[in-house]
Formats: structure tokens, sequence, C-alpha cells
């Protein structure tokens, strides 16, 4: 085993676990109130075949939530209690963290990388409390992570990293499905008490030299984002680590002063790669809201980055968050999904791979919100071993 292992005691998992579930009246609440708004179609989101199964099924959601109000004292403690007690113990879950993230050890052996390595890179949209319509689209994670799951097992990816992996039950859902065949599983990144995780999520079958996980300077409270790095050996007992792969979600928003934001979000990443000693092939993978071949992605990248995703296809869609807003209806589809190497001859520490190829795997069909696994497609990378 690493000798990293030592560091996974569990307290900060236990505690945030404990948050999850007492967070759950208040989630399940907030899932009954959007399906209550939800567009009244048969062939949309979570409904039910049957218009009249789905007009009663909401039927008693209205009727519960009545009963509440009638029962509102009680109602208002209960929520009270389990909501200060789950910020409580998800204070304290952080403050047992190492190093501001959650390490579980799988019950796998550390894999040794052989001939190449492989990358899964994918936004899941794993809200809590229903939001992940409200927010991408598709329906609630609880009925497509098996979805998500059985494309990652067709892969068999050596690494995956995940973003919006906000909810600690899908986190949890996703570590017991995979525990058997990975050795690593790093996760919680970015604590916040009030607010939102940064939602990144980084998993790998081998053995590390190297995690930590960065916030960015201009995030705050509400929603926590940063960087992760995590640097792979080709076995355990290896001395030096062949592969850095950096996973991260930069600010999402097309006002110049979300461009803006990205920009020194990216530098922040550049700088912290420049930071770690080791010479080593390194890549850039998640979800970085900037289209590919806008001019922002120029500015921003330079000649910094080489794209192994060439963009031919989108790798994001709009058309699930218009069928609950039809504000999105005209809005084209994105390719803002990365699998990128860092170029030499910069100042970083990096050397180049040869013959890396990159696909795309679909996870939607566009508009088809009861089927789409997430409102992004997955990419998914190989990388020759050097030497």
């Amino acid at each position: 085993m690493n000798s990293i292992d030592s560091l996974d005691i569990g307290w900060d998992r236990t505690c945030l676990n404990i948050s999850s579930h007492l967070a759950q009246p208040i989630c399940e609440l907030s899932r009954g109130f959007i399906r209550v708004i939800t567009p009244l179609k048969t062939d949309e989101f979570e409904n039910y075949p049957s218009l009249w199964k789905e007009v009663a099924f909401r039927a008693g959601l209205v009727f519960s939530g009545v009963l509440m109000a009638c029962l509102l004292p009680l109602t208002l403690a209960v929520g009270l209690i389990t909501g200060l007690g789950s910020k409580l113990f998800k204070a304290i879950g952080y403050s047992l963290q190492k190093d501001g993230y959650t390490h579980i050890r799988g019950k796998a052996d550390e894999a040794p990388i052989v001939g190449k390595a492989t990358y899964f890179d994918l936004n899941a949209c794993a809200a809590a409390g229903g939001f992940s319509i409200t927010h991408g689209g598709p329906i609630d994670w609880r009925l497509r992570v098996d979805w998500i799951l059985e494309e990652i097992r067709r892969k068999q990816p050596g690494t995956i990293v995940l973003q919006e992996i906000y909810d600690t039950d899908a986190c949890e859902w996703i570590v017991k499905a995979l525990e058997n065949e990975y050795a690593h599983f790093f996760t919680h990144l970015g604590p916040t008490v009030w607010g939102s995780e940064g939602g990144c999520m980084v998993i790998t079958k081998h053995a590390y030299s190297h995690f930590s996980h960065t916030m960015f300077s201009n995030t705050d409270w509400t929603l926590r984002r940063g960087y992760a790095i995590l640097e792979l050996k080709a076995t355990p007992d290896a001395d030096k680590p062949i592969q850095r792969i950096v996973g991260t979600h930069l600010h999402h928003g097309s006002a110049e002063e979300s461009a803006e934001k990205r920009e020194i979000q990216f530098g922040e990443i550049r700088e912290g790669v420049r930071a770690r000693p080791d010479v080593i092939q390194t890549f850039l993978t998640g979800d970085l809201n900037i289209e590919l071949k806008s001019d922002e992605a120029q500015n921003t990248f330079a000649s910094t980055l080489i794209h192994h995703y060439d963009g031919k296809l989108p790798t994001c869609t709009s058309t699930l968050a218009a069928k609950w807003d039809p504000k999105y209806t005209n809005t084209p589809p994105e390719t803002i999904d990365y699998f990128s190497e860092f170029a030499e001859g910069l100042g970083l520490p990096v050397q180049l791979a040869k013959g890396v190829t990159c696909e795309r795997i679909s996870m939607y069909t566009p508009g088809n919100t009861q089927k789409a696994r997430s409102d992004h497609d997955a990419l998914y990378a190989e990388v020759p071993v050097a030497g």
C-alpha cells in the first residue's frame, strides 16, 4: 500500500456523511417542490408516462406540503434542528480534512501503468435537492448515475476526473460502485460550510506521489472552485511520477467579468504547475466554460495548451435546460470540455507526450431529458507512457 494511505483516517468522511444525512429532509422538500413546478409533460423529466398518474403524484406532494404548513411550528423546528446539525457536522468534517480534501482508499490494489495511461473526464451535473433539472436539465442524479458508471466501466479508464459532484450522497454512491476497481478517491474539494464545494472528484487506479487541491483566489464562500493536481507513478515502488493531471472547473458566465475571472484562474493553474519539481507529461482536463475555438480561448490559453479534443462536435447542450426554462431555447451547443496538454518551452516543468488520442463519448441526445446521462459529453484520452 502507498504510504500516503495513512492520511485516510476516515473521520472527515464520516462527519460529512452525517451532515448529508441530516440535510436530507430539506433536500427532499426541495426535490418535491421542483417536481410540482416542473412542466407537466408525460415524456419529459421524471414525470410518469401517464398524465393522470403524474397529476395524482403531484397532488400528493401538494397535500404533504399543506400538512407541513398546518404543522408549521413542528416543521420549522425539525428543519432548524436538522439544518443547523448538518452545518455543524459539515464544519467538523472540513476541520478534520488533511490539506482541504478527503482521501478515500479504495479496496483495489494500486495498478501499474503499462504502455499508456487512460483518462475519463465528465461534468456529471450531480446536484442535491433536485437542482440538476434547474441547473442543466438532466433528471436527478440517482436516476442516471448507473448509466454514467456503465460508461466508465466500458472504457475502464485508469484515472477519472468528474465535475459537479455537489451531493455527498452522489460521491458515496460512486465510491461504493467503484471501490473494488479503484485505489484512490479524492473528494470534498473546496470546503465551505454555508455554500457549495467546488464539485470536483478525482479517482485513480494507480499509485501517486502527490495530490493537492488549491482554491482559486477569486472564489468566495458560495462556490469554492479550484484545481486539483495528481501526479501518477508507473508502479507503487517507483521513486518519481511519470504523468501529471490537473482537474478543474472554471468560473461560468458569459459576461466580460466572467472571462476575466477565468483568465485569472487559468493563470493560477499555470503557476501551480510551475511550482511542481518534476519535469513530466502534464495535462489539463475539465469543464473550462470557454468555447474551444473562441477568441477567449485564444487569449486565455495562447500557446500554453495543446488541445487533444479537436472540437468537431460540441460537448455541452442547453436543449435539456430549455425544456425547463425557454430562455435557453436559442442557446447554441458549446465545446467547453477539454483534455489538453501543457506545451514545452514556457518555463514549466513539463515534457511533451507523443501519440495522445482523445475521443468524445456521447452522454445525451439533444432535448431528451429522460435518457440524458448528463448535459455534458465525456472525454476519454489515451496517453502513451514516456520511455
